[in-house]
């Protein structure tokens, strides 16, 4: 398993502030080498926050075209959105995802779908993506996985339709995602 970047970065700093504590008379180099240390983190989370602030910033400036396509012709706010994902770091933030195992899976499809229009422009859940955060909502269901997507419908049309090593979202599935998102928002239909 690979180790975060800020610990990776406090391990290489760890012998150089081991050696300037040794410098400090006896009585003080353990207070020394925490402070130091204490200031290292400090140094390193402020810098990250700054990265993370950067992204999300550059991320409203830049939003995909197909994405604000979406938004406008749904009439949905970003900032609304931002409830339900991470946009950072794609991490699903809804918890509220329904009662069966099939229809959490779908509004966790949606969520990715919606995330990966953000991302890349395209309405598409790759199949490892959707299973590993049915595992982190603990709605996996190995043997009915694909049937799962393969029986979405809404209004009688599919919704996800097989594409490479996942779905893509068909045109009247994107009814599907807005009803989704809305539902999850509690707005209901506008």
């Amino acid at each position: 398993m690979t180790r975060p970047q800020w610990l990776e970065e406090i391990a290489s700093l760890l012998p150089d502030i081991s050696e300037l504590a040794k410098q400090c008379e006896e009585p003080f180099r353990e207070k020394c080498f925490e402070l130091l240390l204490t200031h290292a983190l400090k140094e390193i989370t402020t810098q990250e926050t700054s990265k993370r602030t950067e992204s999300s910033e550059k991320s409203q400036a830049q939003l995909t075209q197909k994405y604000q396509k979406f938004l406008q012709q749904y009439n949905i706010n970003h900032d609304e959105i931002r409830r339900l994902i991470d946009f950072d770091s794609g991490e699903i933030l809804a918890r509220n995802l329904g009662k069966s195992k099939a229809e959490k899976q779908r509004k966790l499809a949606a969520l990715i779908a919606l995330y990966h229009c953000f991302i890349e422009g395209e309405l598409y859940v790759p199949k490892d993506e959707l299973k590993r955060h049915c595992e982190q909502f603990n709605v996996y269901d190995v043997t009915n996985f694909s049937k799962y997507m393969r029986n979405a419908k809404h209004n009688d049309s599919k919704v996800f339709i097989q594409h490479d090593n996942g779905w893509k979202v068909s045109a009247p599935g994107e009814e599907f995602i807005v009803k989704t998102i809305k539902d999850l928002l509690g707005v209901g239909d506008s």
